[in-house]
């Protein structure tokens, strides 16, 4: 238990590099991911990530390219976990890729986003000319430290520009639009989360996303850096409740995300390990949050990939409507306005605009669509928003140093009559 810790660094900190070499000098022999029947600990963990690092900068160095951006197109392994931290440790981006989407989908990204390199373990060689194949061979070696010489890896000198992960997201066009995440933005979430769910060592997290889906952001980073250990759901676990069940109690796993569409198939059992179950990506059926509470928080949580995946969640007391998407959570602020951007009265619905240190940087190679969605309040708006402050962060104590900037996500929502309780703040209405 001494692994973990909900004592977070001051943001932005020394970075989420800095923050994972702490985690591993505290809990180097702990198991840090699970996949099928493969695991490596943080300190393998570690040296694996160190090998990928190495293998990026050196490619970089060799064909002279400047790009920040690394795409990662792998299938669920513990393996993956090392390309993701091996891209961070060299200074760079990585933008996941999925390689069950459509190939054309998976070529426009690429060619948004001009990587500077593919990282793919075979899962999509095809895919563009110059891909780095990471064969199982090399990985391997680089898990047991051959490929590495006994200093640390060189970076890129931070070439990101503060650029964590770019997810590509398609919304209501279709076409796929990279949402920068930045890493103060990533860390936010991370220290954020650990205030509503505490981390602990004996009880695993649960990776169901997909990892081109930023609500993978919120399994895997909490987890991985507070010394927890990610069981990271194989595919066949993922098509298959009864296969996602046994997974779930044999591991006897803490905290799990799961989408109400999964939910609502996956036959009921007791689960006792299993604390904290989350529900995001669409409404629960009042059934099935009826029959999963018990015995265990449940909460619906509500995020866009656009603030870092989640801005708030919701606990259900069993009395309350599935649609409710709770308080924000420290550091993020939330405003209901109408067509005018003044906030509308209790009860009036308005669109949802988030504020705070969980927004996004933009959208890749799109300044037009940035101006349109992330507004920038001045004046007489922005007085305004500071006497509505929702929540104080306990992150950044200033509003008025936060909120100059919000992301009008679109959804219409109505704020509930709460009389300072926090779990019924907000109700989500979908047009």
């Amino acid at each position: 238990m001494e692994c973990i810790s909900r004592c977070y660094p001051p943001l932005p900190g020394g970075g989420l590099v800095s923050l994972f070499g702490t985690v591993v000098s505290r809990c180097g022999d702990r198991v840090a991911v699970v996949c099928g029947g493969e695991r490596c600990t943080y300190a393998e963990l570690d040296r694996w990530s160190d090998a990928v690092a190495q293998l990026i900068v050196e490619r970089a160095e060799a064909v002279g390219g400047s790009s920040p951006y690394v795409c990662v197109c792998a299938r669920r392994s513990v393996s993956t976990m090392a390309l993701l931290l091996g891209v961070w440790k060299a200074g760079c981006a990585y933008v996941p890729l999925d390689a069950g989407e459509p190939v054309a989908r998976l070529r426009r990204i690429v060619a948004d986003c001009e990587p500077l390199l593919v990282l793919s373990d075979g899962a999509c060689d095809d895919l563009v000319a110059d891909v780095v194949a990471v064969s199982r061979e090399w990985m391997a070696r680089g898990r047991g430290h051959d490929l590495m010489p006994p200093e640390r890896p060189r970076s890129l000198a931070h070439r990101s520009g503060g650029v964590a992960v770019v997810i590509y997201t398609s919304g209501s066009t279709g076409r796929p639009k990279g949402v920068m995440i930045g890493e103060s933005a990533l860390m936010s979430l991370i220290a954020a989360r650990s205030e509503r769910i505490t981390p602990t060592a004996d009880g695993g997290e649960l990776c169901f996303a997909s990892l081109a889906f930023s609500a993978s952001l919120w399994e895997l980073f909490p987890a991985l850096f507070s010394g927890t250990t990610v069981y990271m759901a194989t595919e066949a676990e993922r098509q298959d409740p009864e296969l996602l069940l046994r997974l779930l109690d044999d591991n006897r796993i803490g905290c799990a995300l799961i989408p109400p569409t999964v939910l609502e198939v996956l036959p009921y059992r007791a689960l006792p390990h299993l604390r904290y179950l989350v529900v995001a990506g669409g409404v629960c059926r009042a059934d099935v949050i009826g029959r999963w509470q018990r015995g265990r928080m449940m909460m619906n949580a509500y995020g866009l990939t656009e603030n870092t995946t989640c801005v708030s969640l919701h606990v259900f007391d069993g009395d309350t409507l599935p649609t409710n998407i709770g308080r924000p959570l420290p550091g993020v602020s939330c405003y209901i306005l109408d067509g005018d951007m003044r906030t509308v009265a209790d009860g009036e619905v308005g669109e949802l605009y988030i504020g705070g240190a969980q927004l996004a940087e933009g959208y890749l190679n799109d300044p037009s669509l940035t101006r349109e969605k992330f507004v920038e309040v001045k004046g007489e708006v922005k007085k305004n928003f500071e006497v509505n402050e929702v929540t104080p962060s306990t992150l950044h104590p200033s509003p008025s140093t936060i909120n100059v900037r919000l992301h009008a996500t679109g959804d219409m929502v109505r704020r509930l009559p709460s009389g300072g309780s926090e779990s019924d703040s907000h109700q989500t209405r979908r047009e």
